[in-house]
């Protein structure tokens, strides 16, 4: 009996002290924005929100592109180790195929001593960004026989800057020699979410309403409103529980 009592007490000390450790990935952006469009195979430059807690490290992040047949990118980050929201600027390679992409982030560190800085073994946490990066047809010109420039022409491209500048101070002139426009009375906001969710209801799913939860989700999602089971694999989309229900008042509560 006596066993079973120091046994007990050392599990109840313990295990707060392992709990305590949490990595939790928050939100990812594009220059201040949620999504972004480029060329193919084109890097653009993304922020990654993150909040630890208790000795809960990251070395390193990889990124995967949903349903692209290729293999995820791994980024080598600043080791963090403190408690609190930690940002980390990565530079995103974008897939070779045009269209919308889901983008999956996952983390990776060592608590305590090692590191892991090639995301490697199970990651401390991972989220999915819905319909967050566009590939269109057109690329960057890289000087390596790629379309775009000049088009062909031989002129330097300092003149295409200045006239480009001067066509623009021509712009800028004929809007300050325009009348001043009459001022209009500001509408009333309008709430893009609101008719999104309006006569949802606990248990309602696509083939119910019509479609309707999974575009609600995704919008929801990629404004910044949590639904913790789609964006961590727990769930699916397409069907309207008390997350995305809470995630819906507060979205409409932000219009008002």
């Amino acid at each position: 009996m006596i066993k079973k009592v120091i046994v007990g007490a050392i599990m109840a000390l313990a295990f707060p002290l392992i709990a305590g450790a949490a990595t939790d990935v928050k939100n990812l952006t594009f220059n201040g924005s949620p999504n972004v469009t480029g060329g193919r195979g084109e890097s653009v430059t993304s922020r990654l929100s993150v909040e630890l807690t208790g000795d809960s490290d990251v070395e390193s992040v990889s990124y995967d592109y949903l349903g692209d047949d290729l293999d995820r990118e791994c980024v080598d980050v600043e080791d963090q180790i403190q408690s609190g929201w930690r940002t980390f600027d990565l530079d995103l390679n974008l897939p070779q195929d045009t269209g919308t992409w889901d983008v999956i982030v996952k983390t990776f560190g060592v608590d305590g001593a090692g590191a892991n800085q090639d995301c490697q073994d199970g990651s401390t946490d991972s989220m999915t960004f819905f319909d967050r990066v566009t590939v269109t047809s057109g690329g960057s010109n890289n000087g390596n026989g790629g379309t775009g420039g000049n088009g062909g022409s031989n002129q330097p491209s300092y003149i295409d800057e200045l006239l480009a500048l001067i066509a623009d101070l021509r712009k800028q002139l004929a809007d300050l020699m325009k009348p001043a426009p009459t001022p209009v009375p500001t509408p009333t906001p309008y709430c893009e979410v609101q008719p999104m969710g309006s006569g949802m209801y606990m248990g309602a799913t696509d083939s119910t309403t019509g479609g309707r939860v999974t575009p609600l989700q995704r919008w929801l999602i990629n404004h910044g409103y949590s639904i913790p089971a789609i964006q961590t694999g727990g769930a699916s989309l397409g069907f309207y529980g008390q997350q995305t229900s809470s995630a819906y008042v507060a979205a409409v509560a932000a219009c008002n």
